[in-house]
Order: C-alpha cells, then sequence, then structure tokens
C-alpha cells in the first residue's frame, strides 16, 4: 500500500502505462472557482507539492478580488472562463445550461465578451482564451462563434469535439471522479485509477483529462487526487501538460 494505493493498482496502472504505445499525456481542469476557500487553497497546495499545472475554471461574474489575486500569482494555476455567471437559462424540466437555450446566441455572445473583459481585467494573461460552458453544455450556434469572439479553444467533456469544426481547439476531461447521479460519493483511489486504466487503453481519448470540482471536495477527496496524479506523475512514460501548452492553436 502506497498511501491509500493498492500495490495492486499501482501495479495495474503501471502495467497500463507500460503497455501504452506512445507516453500517455494528462492534464487537470477544475470547475468553479469564485472565491478563496478551504478547497480552493487545498487544491493549490496539491498543485504546489506535485509541481503540477491545473486548469481552473473561472465563474468571472462571481470572482472576487482576493481570489482573483491569489490565482493570478499562482505558479501553477491557468485560468480558463466558465461562462459569465454561471446562471441557468434552460426551459423548466430541461438539463441546465447557461449558454443557450432562451438566450439568443448574440446575448450569450454579448455576456461572454464582458466575463472575458472581466477576467484579463482581474487576472491579466493568466486568462487563456478558453471556453469552459457550465455545466458542460453549450448551444451549437454559440460555439460556430467562438473564434471571432476571441476564444482560441473550448473545453467540455468526454467525446464531445464540436469546437473543432468551429476552428477551435477542443480538449476535454474524461474521466470525473464524483458520482452525481446518484450519491454523489468520490471514487476511491483504486476505483479512479481503474478509470484511468479504461482512458489508457482507450487510444482515442488522449490526452487523458481529470475534472474536478473543489467546492464539494473533502480532505479524502483531495487526498485520493493527489495519490493518484502523484503515482501517475513518477511513471517514465508520462507527461503532465500544461493548459497552455494544450489549447496552442493548432496549425
Amino acid at each position: 500500500m502506497i498511501g491509500q494505493l493498492p500495490e495492486t493498482s499501482l501495479h495495474a496502472l503501471g502495467e497500463a502505462l507500460d503497455a501504452a504505445p506512445s507516453p500517455v499525456a494528462f492534464w487537470l481542469r477544475d470547475d468553479d472557482a469564485t472565491a478563496i476557500s478551504p478547497q480552493l487553497l487545498r487544491l493549490l497546495d496539491l498543485a504546489n507539492r506535485l509541481a503540477l499545472p491545473m486548469a481552473i475554471a473561472v465563474i468571472p461574474a462571481r470572482l472576487e478580488p482576493e481570489a482573483a489575486e491569489l490565482l493570478a500569482a499562482h505558479p501553477r494555476a491557468c485560468l480558463m472562463q466558465h461562462g459569465y455567471d454561471h446562471a441557468n437559462h434552460a426551459p423548466a424540466g430541461q438539463k441546465k445550461r447557461e449558454l443557450g437555450r432562451k438566450l439568443a446566441t448574440d446575448e450569450v455572445l454579448e455576456r461572454l465578451l464582458v466575463g472575458a473583459e472581466i477576467l484579463d481585467r482581474m487576472v491579466g494573461d493568466r486568462h487563456l482564451p478558453v471556453l469552459v460552458p457550465p455545466w458542460n453544455r453549450i448551444d451549437d450556434d454559440v460555439i460556430g462563434k467562438l473564434r471571432r469572439s476571441g476564444f482560441r479553444g473550448l473545453s467540455t467533456f468526454a467525446a464531445d469535439k464540436r469546437g473543432e469544426a468551429a476552428g477551435l481547439v477542443h480538449r476535454n476531461p474524461q474521466t470525473d471522479p464524483i458520482a452525481w447521479r446518484t450519491d454523489r460519493a468520490f471514487l476511491s483511489p483504486p476505483a479512479l485509477v481503474d478509470a484511468i486504466i479504461a482512458r489508457i487503453a482507450d487510444t482515442d481519448a488522449r490526452p487523458i483529462g481529470l475534472l474536478t470540482h473543489h467546492l464539494v471536495m473533502r480532505e479524502a477527496d483531495f487526498e485520493t487526487i493527489g495519490i493518484v496524479m502523484s503515482a501517475i506523475r513518477r511513471h517514465e512514460k508520462t507527461q503532465w501538460l500544461s493548459p497552455t501548452a494544450l489549447f496552442e492553436t493548432e496549425s
């Protein structure tokens, strides 16, 4: 046992990485940053301790000045735009969505531009021109106009790649350790390793992204993420990508 990670899980992870035909790249995106909280401080401490960059999706209209100052000064934090205010504009009975549905495309884009201006003013060049839609949902018409609105990239979840047809760099996390649809429990370290091993075997799921939501994480959850990320980082056939490099415009 290493920390809370059984030797069997560590061995299985190593075997999966060894069997991969090429080095396996990883990255992490954390959503819903607005204010300084014990959970945000714990996340940033984890990034420092493991010396790993993280993409942090910030809600512009709700970003507090103290949090903006903290995030802008943190060497491991790369900040992305998490919608405008994370408000739901879906009709009653439909899945939550900020970017579309009852809002017209032009209104959505106007709100996003205001949000981008807020981030530019509050965090400067630490703000990457990458959009992370709240709830990972966004209307097709909005995607089609993001590039001309100044966005370079789009990040949703799993296999969604609609941004590529609109000229955007579209990169997603594929593994969310929280069971949102059932008991909202966090995966155990062995279960999270199993989920990652399944992604390693899927060559279409590259780079492999982890999605976290710091505000709903307990100390044990941060320990789980830290243990698994540390095990990944130690393997010679892995690399941890910075969000800046991940969302470089492709030629």
